[in-house]
């Protein structure tokens, strides 16, 4: 089992990445909307910008697991 500390600084390191990498969907999904009509694209944008808050709540999520492995209700070690 990883210990708890390199979780921690990985999934630290994970919301930086993710978001990097949205950038490129991001921008290619603009690009393919230029010269279309404005409900298109917003349709578009606004199912993009989901998925990539469900990428964002992933390392929370992990997160909040492994505390609750690793911790319990008074917020001591197990």
């Amino acid at each position: 089992m990883m210990p708890f500390y390199i979780f921690m600084f990985v999934m630290a390191l994970l919301i930086p990445i993710v978001m990097i990498i949205m950038v490129i969907p991001s921008v290619v999904v603009m690009l393919m909307g230029l010269g279309r009509d404005a409900g298109t694209v917003e349709w578009t944008d606004a199912a993009l910008e989901l998925i990539q808050c469900g990428f964002l709540f992933l390392p929370i999520l992990l997160t909040e697991r492994e505390l609750k492995r690793n911790f319990d209700e008074n917020g001591r070690r197990i």
